[in-house]
């Protein structure tokens, strides 16, 4: 049973089936939202480098003719992009963007940017505006905050326990438009709780 419970810890960020099936609970019929939201962003032909790309969900929303690229922290997800011949970095983005030589028409962050809000939030807004002319990043934002003695909250912590991923509450509405303004991102409001910050290099 310890084993198997210990096969369990983290499993979110090591399964695709698991992400995703946990993604279709959390979205429902919406759950394919996030990555319409963002393909909005995306030109035909734009090279696309996705931060924090899981199992790369992204890539089948691009425009025609887009270079796609994850940036992954899961050895896992990261395998699992090479082998759709998807190109992908492997780094911890907790220790800030440490990828020479990155460069791309768009760069963009899915309902990720909170995880880092104790680490390297501030550094990421900054690096990500050095890799491209243009980087959206898109939240879910929460309207109130999820106790942390709860649950789904515990679960959720166990489900995602992993040495790259750091359990945090997600922002509130206005957390996110400070964050993005402090930094020269202009903020956008979605149907469904999302948010875009968007900066565009002029």
């Amino acid at each position: 049973m310890g084993k198997r419970i210990g096969f369990i810890k983290g499993i979110r960020y090591r399964n695709a089936f698991v992400y995703n099936f946990l993604m279709l609970l959390k979205y429902r019929n919406n759950q394919n939202l996030r990555y319409k939201i963002v393909a909005e962003y995306i030109k035909p032909g734009d090279s696309v480098i996705d931060f924090c790309s899981g199992d790369g969900g992204l890539e089948k929303f691009l425009p025609y003719g887009c270079f796609y690229t994850g940036v992954e922290a899961s050895p896992e997800f990261t395998s699992m992009l090479l082998k759709k011949n998807i190109k992908c970095h492997m780094t911890n983005l907790h220790n800030g963007l440490s990828i020479s030589n990155l460069e791309s028409d768009i760069c963009v962050m899915l309902i990720s940017l909170c995880q880092f809000r104790s680490t390297s939030v501030d550094s990421l807004l900054d690096s990500l505006k050095t890799v491209a002319r243009r980087v959206v990043i898109l939240e879910k934002v929460a309207k109130k905050k999820v106790s942390e003695e709860s649950f789904i909250y515990r679960m959720n912590h166990y489900l995602c326990a992993t040495d790259y991923y750091i359990m945090v509450q997600e922002f509130t509405t206005e957390e996110f438009k400070k964050i993005m303004e402090r930094h020269g991102y202009k903020s956008k409001e979605y149907p469904g709780g999302y948010v875009t910050g968007c900066y565009n290099k002029v």
